[in-house]
């Protein structure tokens, strides 16, 4: 049985997620691009009931299908589902991207899954299990034998249809938010705005301000992504740099180095060491 993350196997506590998987396609500089955006949850059951709980605040039935690009709900509703959902995103593990130029989703699979296995290793998690939305991937037994040349345990590769998967449906948001704020940093297509809560700051705390939405999700996803973390100093300030391209986000394409550098500057991330609050004061 499996606890807060835990589960028993073999007579030992292995460390366990549960990652959940979806896909998006755009096109940068006119190619062809897959995005696979995967979570991982240590509670997998509760964060599905959370779901649920969501779709009923806004007084929707539980079955209603969460997709990316619906456009069904109020705008108020639908703002207060998205905070809600993105609540629930927060209590993610990790969260890992990989960005594939063509539409080759099987090879994006592939560097996925590899990624999930270095992930799990190095943080020390035992075991895990891996649901795909449905016909992204064209043939598990790669990836089953990938997850065979590992020392962990998985305990499944699935395909799911997201209408009758709550987490999958969150995987879809976090999919389509992704390849959004990807179009946005490039330029291309309409900005929204989306509010931004300022905590922990005994000055400005509780400030509320809108923020564009590729940036408000580049903010909430930054502490999901795996990432590197630097040090560096400037006068009397410590900065911290966070860094996830190459670690929670990877690229494989032939974009110019141009567009490489704007997402680049999107995943990395400098705070002040010691302050008072938990809020970025410096966007790179």
């Amino acid at each position: 049985m499996s606890q807060n993350g835990l589960m028993e196997i073999n007579g030992e506590r292995q460390r366990f997620l549960h990652f959940v998987v979806d896909e998006t396609h755009l096109r940068i500089e006119g190619k062809e691009h897959c995005l696979l955006a995967c979570l991982g949850f240590s509670a997998p059951h509760e964060v599905s009931a959370g779901v649920v709980d969501a779709k009923f605040e806004i007084g929707l039935r539980w079955q209603y299908e969460i997709k990316w690009g619906k456009r069904d709900l109020a705008e108020d509703d639908r703002r207060v589902l998205t905070e809600r959902l993105f609540e629930l995103i927060g209590t993610a593990r990790c969260a890992l991207v990989v960005l594939h130029e063509g539409r080759d989703k099987q090879s994006a699979a592939s560097d996925l899954v590899s990624r999930i296995i270095e992930f799990c290793s190095e943080k020390g998690i035992g075991a895990f299990s891996i649901v795909f939305d449905r016909n992204l991937v064209r043939d598990a037994k790669p990836l089953w034998a990938l997850c065979s040349g590992s020392e962990l345990i998985c305990l499944g590769i699935q395909e799911h249809e997201s209408e009758y998967d709550q987490l999958v449906q969150l995987a879809d948001l976090f999919a389509g938010f992704c390849g959004y704020s990807i179009r946005q940093t490039l330029n291309d297509g309409p900005s929204g705005k989306m509010a931004f809560w300022i905590e922990g700051d005994e000055d400005i705390d509780g400030l509320a301000f809108d923020l564009p939405l590729k940036d408000w999700f580049f903010l909430q996803a930054m502490g999901l992504f795996p990432r590197a973390t630097e040090e560096s100093v400037d006068g009397d300030d410590t900065w911290v740099e966070h860094n996830a391209w190459g670690s929670g986000f990877l690229v494989k394409s032939s974009m110019s180095h141009v567009a490489q550098s704007a997402l680049y500057r999107e995943v990395v991330r400098t705070e002040l060491k010691g302050g008072n609050g938990s809020w970025i004061v410096r966007l790179e």
